[in-house]
Protein backbone atom coordinates (compact mmCIF):
# COMPACT_ATOMS: atom_id res chain seq x y z
CA UNK A 1 0.00 0.00 0.00
CA UNK A 2 1.92 3.05 1.21
CA UNK A 3 5.16 3.76 3.00
CA UNK A 4 5.05 3.82 6.76
CA UNK A 5 7.33 6.09 8.73
CA UNK A 6 10.64 4.97 10.13
CA UNK A 7 12.02 6.95 13.02
CA UNK A 8 15.66 7.86 12.46
CA UNK A 9 15.99 10.78 14.84
CA UNK A 10 15.14 11.65 18.39
CA UNK A 11 12.90 14.34 19.78
CA UNK A 12 14.25 17.78 19.02
CA UNK A 13 14.49 20.20 21.92
CA UNK A 14 12.68 22.92 20.02
CA UNK A 15 10.60 24.09 22.97
CA UNK A 16 8.58 27.22 22.34
CA UNK A 17 10.47 27.87 19.11
CA UNK A 18 8.90 24.78 17.56
CA UNK A 19 6.15 26.73 15.80
CA UNK A 20 8.76 28.51 13.70
CA UNK A 21 9.58 25.14 12.10
CA UNK A 22 5.97 24.38 11.28
CA UNK A 23 4.90 24.02 7.66
CA UNK A 24 2.22 26.49 8.72
CA UNK A 25 0.80 26.92 12.20
CA UNK A 26 -2.91 25.96 12.18
CA UNK A 27 -3.30 28.00 15.36
CA UNK A 28 -2.22 31.17 13.58
CA UNK A 29 -2.75 30.64 9.86
CA UNK A 30 -5.84 28.88 8.60
CA UNK A 31 -5.06 26.30 5.89
CA UNK A 32 -6.12 27.18 2.37
CA UNK A 33 -8.35 24.11 2.61
CA UNK A 34 -8.68 20.82 4.48
CA UNK A 35 -9.29 17.24 3.43
CA UNK A 36 -10.86 15.04 6.08
CA UNK A 37 -10.76 11.23 6.22
CA UNK A 38 -12.35 8.81 8.65
CA UNK A 39 -12.51 5.07 9.14
CA UNK A 40 -10.23 2.07 9.37
CA UNK A 41 -7.35 2.31 11.79
CA UNK A 42 -5.54 -0.51 9.98
CA UNK A 43 -4.86 1.75 6.99
CA UNK A 44 -3.88 4.78 9.04
CA UNK A 45 -0.12 4.41 9.40
CA UNK A 46 0.31 3.74 5.71
CA UNK A 47 -2.15 6.41 4.56
CA UNK A 48 -0.46 9.05 6.68
CA UNK A 49 2.97 8.39 5.25
CA UNK A 50 1.64 8.05 1.70
CA UNK A 51 0.26 11.59 2.03
CA UNK A 52 3.62 12.81 3.33
CA UNK A 53 5.58 11.19 0.50
CA UNK A 54 3.17 11.50 -2.42
CA UNK A 55 0.96 14.54 -1.82
CA UNK A 56 3.15 16.93 0.19
CA UNK A 57 5.92 19.03 -1.32
CA UNK A 58 8.83 17.22 0.29
CA UNK A 59 11.16 20.18 -0.25
CA UNK A 60 9.06 22.16 2.24
CA UNK A 61 8.44 21.54 5.98
CA UNK A 62 5.97 18.75 6.72
CA UNK A 63 4.30 18.37 10.13
CA UNK A 64 2.39 15.45 11.61
CA UNK A 65 0.06 15.87 14.59
CA UNK A 66 -0.96 12.75 16.52
CA UNK A 67 -3.15 12.01 19.51
CA UNK A 68 -0.99 11.25 22.56
CA UNK A 69 -2.38 9.19 25.43
CA UNK A 70 0.49 10.00 27.77
CA UNK A 71 2.25 6.69 27.12
CA UNK A 72 1.60 5.90 23.45
CA UNK A 73 -0.04 7.30 20.33
CA UNK A 74 -3.80 6.82 20.12
CA UNK A 75 -6.45 7.49 17.52
CA UNK A 76 -6.61 10.50 15.13
CA UNK A 77 -3.86 12.37 13.31
CA UNK A 78 -3.26 15.22 10.86
CA UNK A 79 -0.63 16.23 8.29
CA UNK A 80 0.07 19.91 7.55
CA UNK A 81 2.09 20.69 4.44
CA UNK A 82 2.24 22.52 1.15
CA UNK A 83 0.96 20.33 -1.67
CA UNK A 84 3.20 19.39 -4.55
CA UNK A 85 1.73 20.44 -7.89
CA UNK A 86 2.07 17.06 -9.63
CA UNK A 87 -0.37 14.39 -8.46
CA UNK A 88 0.43 11.44 -10.76
CA UNK A 89 -2.86 9.57 -10.66
CA UNK A 90 -1.92 6.88 -13.19
CA UNK A 91 1.63 6.45 -11.95
CA UNK A 92 3.26 6.86 -15.36
CA UNK A 93 5.59 9.64 -14.26
CA UNK A 94 4.07 12.04 -16.79
CA UNK A 95 2.03 15.13 -15.92
CA UNK A 96 -1.26 14.43 -17.66
CA UNK A 97 -4.34 16.63 -17.88
CA UNK A 98 -6.15 16.72 -14.54
CA UNK A 99 -3.08 15.63 -12.60
CA UNK A 100 -1.94 18.99 -11.28
CA UNK A 101 -3.04 20.90 -8.22
CA UNK A 102 -2.21 24.33 -6.84
CA UNK A 103 0.63 24.59 -4.34
CA UNK A 104 -1.27 25.52 -1.17
CA UNK A 105 -1.22 25.03 2.58
CA UNK A 106 -3.41 21.99 3.18
CA UNK A 107 -4.35 20.20 6.39
CA UNK A 108 -5.11 16.50 5.95
CA UNK A 109 -6.97 15.06 8.94
CA UNK A 110 -7.95 11.52 9.85
CA UNK A 111 -10.40 10.25 12.47
CA UNK A 112 -9.50 6.70 13.53
CA UNK A 113 -11.92 6.39 16.44
CA UNK A 114 -14.61 3.77 15.84
CA UNK A 115 -12.90 2.18 12.87
CA UNK A 116 -14.18 1.29 9.43
CA UNK A 117 -17.88 1.98 9.86
CA UNK A 118 -17.06 5.64 10.37
CA UNK A 119 -15.29 5.58 7.00
CA UNK A 120 -18.43 4.24 5.32
CA UNK A 121 -21.74 5.79 6.40
CA UNK A 122 -20.47 9.38 6.90
CA UNK A 123 -19.16 9.24 3.33
CA UNK A 124 -21.56 7.01 1.38
CA UNK A 125 -24.99 7.61 2.90
CA UNK A 126 -27.44 9.38 0.54
CA UNK A 127 -27.83 12.12 3.16
CA UNK A 128 -24.22 13.03 2.51
CA UNK A 129 -24.51 13.19 -1.25
CA UNK A 130 -27.73 15.10 -1.91
CA UNK A 131 -27.99 18.84 -1.13
CA UNK A 132 -30.10 19.62 1.90
CA UNK A 133 -30.10 20.83 5.47
CA UNK A 134 -27.04 21.61 7.60
CA UNK A 135 -24.78 18.72 8.53
CA UNK A 136 -25.44 16.95 11.80
CA UNK A 137 -23.63 14.40 13.92
CA UNK A 138 -25.39 11.20 12.90
CA UNK A 139 -28.97 11.10 11.61
CA UNK A 140 -30.60 14.50 11.12
CA UNK A 141 -32.78 14.89 14.24
CA UNK A 142 -35.47 16.94 12.50
CA UNK A 143 -35.89 14.86 9.36
CA UNK A 144 -34.18 11.47 9.77
CA UNK A 145 -35.24 10.31 6.32
CA UNK A 146 -34.41 13.52 4.55
CA UNK A 147 -31.34 14.87 2.85
CA UNK A 148 -28.38 16.40 4.66
CA UNK A 149 -24.99 17.66 3.60
CA UNK A 150 -23.17 15.10 5.69
CA UNK A 151 -22.48 13.63 9.08
CA UNK A 152 -20.12 15.53 11.29
CA UNK A 153 -17.68 13.38 13.23
CA UNK A 154 -15.52 14.17 16.23
CA UNK A 155 -11.89 14.62 15.24
CA UNK A 156 -8.76 15.80 17.02
CA UNK A 157 -8.34 19.58 17.24
CA UNK A 158 -5.10 20.72 15.61
CA UNK A 159 -3.74 23.78 17.40
CA UNK A 160 0.02 23.99 17.84
CA UNK A 161 2.23 25.97 20.20
CA UNK A 162 2.76 26.52 23.89
CA UNK A 163 -0.48 25.88 25.80
CA UNK A 164 -2.39 24.65 22.73
CA UNK A 165 -3.80 21.15 22.15
CA UNK A 166 -0.53 20.18 20.43
CA UNK A 167 1.68 21.74 23.11
CA UNK A 168 5.16 22.18 21.70
CA UNK A 169 6.60 23.12 25.09
CA UNK A 170 5.24 20.21 27.07
CA UNK A 171 5.96 17.81 24.21
CA UNK A 172 8.69 19.00 21.83
CA UNK A 173 8.32 17.50 18.34
CA UNK A 174 10.38 14.55 17.12
CA UNK A 175 12.40 14.78 13.92
CA UNK A 176 11.53 11.75 11.78
CA UNK A 177 11.96 10.50 8.23
CA UNK A 178 9.81 8.19 6.10
CA UNK A 179 11.10 5.14 4.26
CA UNK A 180 11.19 7.27 1.12
CA UNK A 181 13.48 9.79 2.83
CA UNK A 182 10.99 12.59 3.58
CA UNK A 183 11.86 14.56 6.71
CA UNK A 184 9.01 15.67 8.93
CA UNK A 185 8.23 16.75 12.49
CA UNK A 186 5.86 14.77 14.69
CA UNK A 187 3.85 16.55 17.39
CA UNK A 188 1.99 15.08 20.35
CA UNK A 189 -1.55 16.38 20.79
CA UNK A 190 -4.11 16.20 23.57
CA UNK A 191 -7.74 15.18 23.89
CA UNK A 192 -9.55 18.25 22.52
CA UNK A 193 -11.98 17.52 19.66
CA UNK A 194 -14.05 19.40 17.12
CA UNK A 195 -16.46 18.26 14.44
CA UNK A 196 -15.87 17.89 10.71
CA UNK A 197 -17.62 16.15 7.82
CA UNK A 198 -15.34 13.54 6.18
CA UNK A 199 -14.67 13.79 2.45
CA UNK A 200 -13.44 10.20 2.18
CA UNK A 201 -13.11 7.07 4.23
CA UNK A 202 -11.30 3.76 4.61
CA UNK A 203 -12.84 0.43 5.55
CA UNK A 204 -11.23 -2.95 6.05
CA UNK A 205 -13.88 -4.59 3.90
CA UNK A 206 -16.44 -3.41 1.36
CA UNK A 207 -19.03 -0.82 2.55
CA UNK A 208 -22.14 -2.97 2.07
CA UNK A 209 -21.17 -5.20 5.00
CA UNK A 210 -21.71 -2.40 7.54
CA UNK A 211 -25.21 -3.15 8.76
CA UNK A 212 -26.64 -5.09 11.70
CA UNK A 213 -23.92 -5.97 14.22
CA UNK A 214 -21.37 -4.11 12.04
CA UNK A 215 -23.19 -0.77 12.38
CA UNK A 216 -21.28 1.86 14.36
CA UNK A 217 -22.99 3.24 17.45
CA UNK A 218 -24.59 6.60 16.59
CA UNK A 219 -24.84 5.98 12.84
CA UNK A 220 -27.47 4.35 10.62
CA UNK A 221 -26.76 1.22 8.63
CA UNK A 222 -25.05 1.37 5.25
CA UNK A 223 -27.24 2.71 2.47
CA UNK A 224 -26.15 2.66 -1.16
CA UNK A 225 -25.91 5.98 -2.98
CA UNK A 226 -24.65 7.52 -6.17
CA UNK A 227 -21.90 10.10 -6.30
CA UNK A 228 -19.39 7.91 -4.44
CA UNK A 229 -16.31 6.20 -5.84
CA UNK A 230 -15.47 2.90 -4.09
CA UNK A 231 -12.02 1.46 -4.72
CA UNK A 232 -10.31 -1.78 -3.74
CA UNK A 233 -7.03 -1.24 -1.94
CA UNK A 234 -4.44 -3.77 -0.88
CA UNK A 235 -5.04 -6.85 1.22
CA UNK A 236 -4.03 -6.55 4.86
CA UNK A 237 -3.09 -9.66 6.83
CA UNK A 238 -4.91 -9.95 10.16
CA UNK A 239 -4.12 -12.24 13.03
CA UNK A 240 -5.13 -13.57 16.41
CA UNK A 241 -3.04 -12.03 19.18
CA UNK A 242 -3.02 -13.57 22.65
CA UNK A 243 -1.60 -12.26 25.91
CA UNK A 244 2.05 -13.18 26.46
CA UNK A 245 1.46 -15.59 29.33
CA UNK A 246 -1.18 -17.41 27.26
CA UNK A 247 1.20 -17.63 24.30
CA UNK A 248 3.81 -19.19 26.57
CA UNK A 249 1.26 -21.65 27.95
CA UNK A 250 0.30 -22.73 24.43
CA UNK A 251 3.96 -23.17 23.57
CA UNK A 252 4.40 -25.38 26.62
CA UNK A 253 1.56 -27.76 25.74
CA UNK A 254 2.48 -27.90 22.05
CA UNK A 255 6.07 -28.98 22.71
CA UNK A 256 7.57 -25.68 21.59
CA UNK A 257 10.32 -23.59 23.15
CA UNK A 258 8.64 -21.37 25.73
CA UNK A 259 9.49 -17.72 25.20
CA UNK A 260 10.85 -18.21 21.67
CA UNK A 261 9.76 -15.56 19.16
CA UNK A 262 10.48 -17.62 16.02
CA UNK A 263 7.90 -18.89 13.56
CA UNK A 264 8.95 -22.49 14.25
CA UNK A 265 7.95 -22.00 17.90
CA UNK A 266 4.77 -20.06 17.19
CA UNK A 267 1.82 -21.92 18.79
CA UNK A 268 -1.43 -22.51 16.93
CA UNK A 269 -5.14 -22.56 17.60
CA UNK A 270 -7.66 -23.95 15.16
CA UNK A 271 -10.21 -21.70 13.53
CA UNK A 272 -12.87 -23.74 15.33
CA UNK A 273 -11.26 -23.01 18.71
CA UNK A 274 -10.98 -19.29 17.86
CA UNK A 275 -14.61 -19.17 16.75
CA UNK A 276 -15.67 -20.94 19.95
CA UNK A 277 -13.67 -18.58 22.17
CA UNK A 278 -15.19 -15.46 20.60
CA UNK A 279 -18.79 -16.74 20.66
CA UNK A 280 -18.73 -18.11 24.21
CA UNK A 281 -18.46 -21.81 23.34
CA UNK A 282 -15.26 -21.85 25.39
CA UNK A 283 -15.98 -19.36 28.19
CA UNK A 284 -13.22 -20.46 30.57
CA UNK A 285 -9.66 -21.61 29.92
CA UNK A 286 -10.49 -24.72 31.96
CA UNK A 287 -12.76 -25.61 29.02
CA UNK A 288 -9.89 -25.64 26.49
CA UNK A 289 -8.81 -29.25 26.63
CA UNK A 290 -5.32 -30.53 25.79
CA UNK A 291 -3.52 -33.86 25.84
CA UNK A 292 -2.48 -35.13 29.27
CA UNK A 293 1.27 -35.92 29.03
CA UNK A 294 0.85 -38.53 31.77
CA UNK A 295 -1.79 -40.41 29.75
CA UNK A 296 -1.66 -39.39 26.09
CA UNK A 297 -4.42 -41.82 25.13
CA UNK A 298 -6.63 -41.04 28.10
CA UNK A 299 -9.00 -38.20 28.91
CA UNK A 300 -7.79 -34.72 28.08
CA UNK A 301 -7.12 -32.12 30.74
CA UNK A 302 -7.61 -28.37 30.79
CA UNK A 303 -4.93 -26.05 29.48
CA UNK A 304 -4.63 -24.43 32.91
CA UNK A 305 -4.05 -27.82 34.58
CA UNK A 306 -1.34 -29.06 32.20
CA UNK A 307 1.76 -29.71 34.36
CA UNK A 308 4.11 -27.89 31.96
CA UNK A 309 1.83 -24.85 32.11
CA UNK A 310 1.52 -25.00 35.88
CA UNK A 311 5.31 -25.16 36.09
CA UNK A 312 5.55 -21.78 34.36
CA UNK A 313 4.01 -20.18 37.45
CA UNK A 314 1.89 -17.76 35.41
CA UNK A 315 -1.53 -19.43 35.41
CA UNK A 316 -3.95 -16.63 36.43
CA UNK A 317 -6.23 -17.10 39.39
CA UNK A 318 -9.13 -15.83 37.25
CA UNK A 319 -9.42 -18.36 34.42
CA UNK A 320 -12.35 -16.77 32.59
CA UNK A 321 -11.57 -16.09 28.92
CA UNK A 322 -10.86 -12.40 28.37
CA UNK A 323 -11.72 -11.08 24.90
CA UNK A 324 -10.21 -7.84 23.62
CA UNK A 325 -12.32 -7.27 20.52
CA UNK A 326 -13.24 -4.16 18.54
CA UNK A 327 -16.44 -2.10 18.70
CA UNK A 328 -19.34 -2.53 16.23
CA UNK A 329 -18.44 -0.63 13.09
CA UNK A 330 -14.78 -1.61 13.27
CA UNK A 331 -13.51 -3.14 10.03
CA UNK A 332 -11.14 -5.36 12.00
CA UNK A 333 -14.19 -6.75 13.79
CA UNK A 334 -16.26 -6.87 10.58
CA UNK A 335 -13.65 -8.92 8.71
CA UNK A 336 -13.43 -11.30 11.69
CA UNK A 337 -17.21 -11.64 11.78
CA UNK A 338 -17.22 -12.49 8.08
CA UNK A 339 -14.19 -14.77 7.82
CA UNK A 340 -14.57 -16.70 11.10
CA UNK A 341 -18.31 -16.50 11.83
CA UNK A 342 -19.80 -16.20 8.31
CA UNK A 343 -21.77 -13.09 9.29
CA UNK A 344 -23.42 -11.30 7.39
CA UNK A 345 -23.12 -13.96 4.67
CA UNK A 346 -25.58 -15.88 6.86
CA UNK A 347 -27.32 -13.64 9.39
CA UNK A 348 -28.71 -16.64 11.32
CA UNK A 349 -25.31 -17.67 12.69
CA UNK A 350 -24.05 -17.11 16.23
CA UNK A 351 -22.63 -13.62 16.59
CA UNK A 352 -19.56 -12.74 18.67
CA UNK A 353 -19.85 -12.10 22.38
CA UNK A 354 -20.23 -8.41 23.18
CA UNK A 355 -19.28 -6.30 26.18
CA UNK A 356 -19.37 -6.89 29.06
CA UNK A 357 -19.83 -10.60 28.38
CA UNK A 358 -20.46 -12.81 31.40
CA UNK A 359 -18.64 -11.41 34.41
CA UNK A 360 -19.53 -14.50 36.44
CA UNK A 361 -18.87 -17.33 34.00
CA UNK A 362 -16.94 -15.87 31.06
CA UNK A 363 -16.06 -14.87 28.53
CA UNK A 364 -15.46 -11.32 29.76
CA UNK A 365 -15.50 -8.89 26.85
CA UNK A 366 -13.87 -5.50 26.33
CA UNK A 367 -14.79 -3.61 23.15
CA UNK A 368 -12.03 -1.32 21.87
CA UNK A 369 -12.31 1.64 19.52
CA UNK A 370 -8.97 1.32 17.72
CA UNK A 371 -6.21 -1.18 17.05
CA UNK A 372 -3.92 0.58 19.53
CA UNK A 373 -6.66 0.15 22.15
CA UNK A 374 -6.67 -3.61 21.52
CA UNK A 375 -2.91 -3.63 22.08
CA UNK A 376 -3.30 -1.87 25.41
CA UNK A 377 -6.20 -4.13 26.41
CA UNK A 378 -4.19 -7.32 25.84
CA UNK A 379 -1.22 -5.75 27.59
CA UNK A 380 -3.30 -4.81 30.62
CA UNK A 381 -4.83 -8.24 31.20
CA UNK A 382 -1.43 -9.88 30.90
CA UNK A 383 0.26 -7.46 33.30
CA UNK A 384 -2.59 -6.51 35.62
CA UNK A 385 -2.46 -2.86 34.55
CA UNK A 386 -5.08 -0.46 33.18
CA UNK A 387 -3.64 1.77 30.46
CA UNK A 388 -6.63 0.80 28.29
CA UNK A 389 -9.23 1.76 30.89
CA UNK A 390 -10.71 -1.74 30.44
CA UNK A 391 -9.18 -3.32 33.54
CA UNK A 392 -10.08 -1.15 36.51
CA UNK A 393 -9.74 -4.08 38.92
CA UNK A 394 -6.16 -4.71 37.69
CA UNK A 395 -7.08 -8.35 37.05
CA UNK A 396 -4.78 -10.81 35.31
CA UNK A 397 -6.52 -13.05 32.77
CA UNK A 398 -5.41 -14.96 29.71
CA UNK A 399 -6.70 -12.80 26.86
CA UNK A 400 -7.32 -13.18 23.14
CA UNK A 401 -7.97 -10.43 20.59
CA UNK A 402 -8.07 -9.34 16.95
CA UNK A 403 -5.53 -7.10 15.24
CA UNK A 404 -3.72 -6.59 11.97
CA UNK A 405 -0.10 -7.65 11.59
CA UNK A 406 0.93 -3.99 11.38
CA UNK A 407 0.83 -4.04 15.17
CA UNK A 408 3.39 -4.93 17.87
CA UNK A 409 6.25 -5.48 15.45
CA UNK A 410 8.77 -4.67 18.18
CA UNK A 411 7.04 -6.91 20.76
CA UNK A 412 6.75 -3.92 23.10
CA UNK A 413 3.25 -4.97 24.20
CA UNK A 414 2.72 -8.08 26.32
CA UNK A 415 0.98 -10.08 23.60
CA UNK A 416 1.97 -12.16 20.59
CA UNK A 417 0.33 -13.37 17.38
CA UNK A 418 -0.26 -17.09 16.96
CA UNK A 419 -0.77 -19.41 14.02
CA UNK A 420 -4.26 -20.32 12.83
CA UNK A 421 -4.79 -23.93 11.70
CA UNK A 422 -1.01 -24.25 11.61
CA UNK A 423 -0.48 -21.30 9.27
CA UNK A 424 1.52 -18.23 10.32
CA UNK A 425 0.04 -14.77 9.56
CA UNK A 426 2.63 -13.90 6.92
CA UNK A 427 2.17 -12.50 3.43
CA UNK A 428 4.02 -15.56 2.08
CA UNK A 429 1.48 -17.89 3.71
CA UNK A 430 -1.42 -15.88 2.26
CA UNK A 431 0.17 -15.98 -1.21
CA UNK A 432 0.65 -19.76 -0.84
CA UNK A 433 -3.01 -20.24 0.14
CA UNK A 434 -2.07 -21.48 3.61
CA UNK A 435 -3.57 -18.58 5.58
CA UNK A 436 -6.95 -16.99 4.85
CA UNK A 437 -7.34 -14.23 7.44
CA UNK A 438 -6.74 -11.29 5.13
CA UNK A 439 -9.07 -8.48 4.12
CA UNK A 440 -9.11 -6.48 0.90
CA UNK A 441 -9.38 -2.86 1.95
CA UNK A 442 -11.79 -0.31 0.52
CA UNK A 443 -11.34 3.43 -0.05
CA UNK A 444 -14.42 5.54 -0.83
CA UNK A 445 -14.81 9.23 -1.55
CA UNK A 446 -17.48 11.61 -2.75
CA UNK A 447 -17.04 12.54 -6.40
CA UNK A 448 -19.32 15.59 -6.47
CA UNK A 449 -17.29 18.72 -5.74
CA UNK A 450 -20.15 20.48 -3.97
CA UNK A 451 -20.28 17.58 -1.47
CA UNK A 452 -16.69 18.16 -0.37
CA UNK A 453 -17.45 20.39 2.57
CA UNK A 454 -13.95 21.14 3.86
CA UNK A 455 -12.93 23.36 0.94
CA UNK A 456 -14.83 26.52 0.08
CA UNK A 457 -13.36 27.56 -3.29
CA UNK A 458 -14.36 25.61 -6.40
CA UNK A 459 -10.70 25.32 -7.39
CA UNK A 460 -9.82 23.81 -4.01
CA UNK A 461 -12.66 21.30 -4.32
CA UNK A 462 -11.33 20.30 -7.73
CA UNK A 463 -7.84 19.87 -6.27
CA UNK A 464 -9.28 17.74 -3.47
CA UNK A 465 -10.89 15.43 -6.03
CA UNK A 466 -7.58 15.14 -7.88
CA UNK A 467 -5.76 14.15 -4.70
CA UNK A 468 -8.46 11.63 -3.73
CA UNK A 469 -8.38 10.09 -7.21
CA UNK A 470 -4.60 9.88 -6.96
CA UNK A 471 -4.90 8.01 -3.67
CA UNK A 472 -7.50 5.63 -5.13
CA UNK A 473 -5.39 4.80 -8.19
CA UNK A 474 -1.90 4.73 -6.71
CA UNK A 475 -2.41 3.94 -3.04
CA UNK A 476 -1.15 0.36 -3.23
CA UNK A 477 1.35 -0.17 -6.02
CA UNK A 478 3.74 -3.14 -5.66
CA UNK A 479 6.70 -0.80 -5.06
CA UNK A 480 4.89 1.14 -2.33
CA UNK A 481 3.63 -2.05 -0.72
CA UNK A 482 7.08 -3.61 -0.71
CA UNK A 483 8.40 -0.45 0.95
CA UNK A 484 5.75 -0.33 3.65
CA UNK A 485 6.19 -4.02 4.41
CA UNK A 486 9.78 -3.45 5.48
CA UNK A 487 8.28 -1.95 8.63
CA UNK A 488 6.20 -5.03 9.45
CA UNK A 489 8.94 -7.65 9.71
CA UNK A 490 8.21 -9.59 12.88
CA UNK A 491 10.51 -12.06 14.56
CA UNK A 492 8.28 -14.79 13.11
CA UNK A 493 8.08 -13.42 9.56
CA UNK A 494 6.71 -10.80 7.20
CA UNK A 495 3.35 -9.29 8.11
CA UNK A 496 1.59 -6.40 6.42
CA UNK A 497 0.12 -5.95 2.97
CA UNK A 498 -0.40 -7.66 -0.36
CA UNK A 499 -1.48 -6.02 -3.63
CA UNK A 500 -4.72 -7.29 -5.12
CA UNK A 501 -3.94 -8.93 -8.50
CA UNK A 502 -5.06 -6.98 -11.58
CA UNK A 503 -4.57 -7.27 -15.32
CA UNK A 504 -3.49 -3.62 -15.55
CA UNK A 505 -0.82 -1.59 -13.78
CA UNK A 506 1.64 -4.46 -13.50
CA UNK A 507 -0.17 -5.98 -10.52
CA UNK A 508 0.79 -9.56 -11.41
CA UNK A 509 1.85 -12.17 -8.81
CA UNK A 510 5.35 -13.60 -8.97
CA UNK A 511 6.18 -17.29 -9.18
CA UNK A 512 7.87 -17.98 -6.85
CA UNK A 513 6.65 -15.31 -4.48
CA UNK A 514 8.84 -12.22 -4.24
CA UNK A 515 8.98 -9.84 -1.28
CA UNK A 516 9.80 -7.04 -3.75
CA UNK A 517 6.62 -7.78 -5.75
CA UNK A 518 4.07 -8.56 -3.02
CA UNK A 519 1.09 -9.18 -5.33
CA UNK A 520 -1.34 -11.72 -3.93
CA UNK A 521 -2.07 -14.92 -5.82
CA UNK A 522 -5.70 -14.90 -4.69
CA UNK A 523 -8.58 -12.49 -4.29
CA UNK A 524 -12.13 -12.36 -2.98
CA UNK A 525 -13.09 -10.45 -6.14
CA UNK A 526 -12.27 -13.01 -8.87
CA UNK A 527 -13.31 -12.98 -12.52
CA UNK A 528 -14.68 -9.46 -12.50
CA UNK A 529 -16.92 -9.90 -9.43
CA UNK A 530 -17.24 -7.02 -7.00
CA UNK A 531 -15.17 -7.38 -3.81
CA UNK A 532 -17.04 -9.61 -1.39
CA UNK A 533 -15.47 -10.84 1.84
CA UNK A 534 -18.13 -13.57 1.94
CA UNK A 535 -16.35 -15.18 -1.02
CA UNK A 536 -13.62 -17.65 -0.16
CA UNK A 537 -10.26 -16.66 -1.65
CA UNK A 538 -9.82 -17.78 -5.24
CA UNK A 539 -6.34 -18.29 -6.65
CA UNK A 540 -5.76 -16.51 -9.96
CA UNK A 541 -3.00 -18.23 -11.92
CA UNK A 542 -3.61 -16.10 -15.00
CA UNK A 543 -4.46 -12.55 -14.00
CA UNK A 544 -7.67 -11.54 -15.75
CA UNK A 545 -9.34 -8.23 -16.47
CA UNK A 546 -12.20 -6.69 -14.58
CA UNK A 547 -10.74 -6.79 -11.09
Amino acid sequence: MMKRMIQTGVALALGTAASSALAFNPSVTAPDYQTVFSGATAASNSARVWIIDRVCDTTQPVDVFRRWTGSSFGNDWAVACKTKTHQDKDGDGIVDAGETVASKNVLFRKRDTGGSGWGVTPVTHPMNVAPGVAATNGVDPVNPGGAATGFKVDIMTVTAGAGFNCDTTANPPAALVTGAGTNYSEYKCGTANEQKVPDAGFSDIEPNKFFGINTPSGLPEYAASTGVSTNTFGALVFGTPVSLDLRNALQAVQGLTVGSETQANMPSLSSTEIRSLFTGGIPNWNNLMVTNPADVNGPKISLAAHPDVVALGTVPADKKVQICRRVPGSGTQAQFNTIFLNWPCDTSVKTPSSAPGSLALGPVVAENSGSSDVSRCLDDFNDGSNASGKNAALTKRWAIGINSTENNVDNSFSYRFIKIDGGAPTIQAVHAGDYQDYAEQSFQYRTSADRLLNASLASDKTDTLTILAHMAAQGNTPNDTASVNTNYVHTWGQGGWLVTPKSTGGFTPSNPFSISNPVNSSTRAPFGFAPNTCHLPTTIKTVQGGL
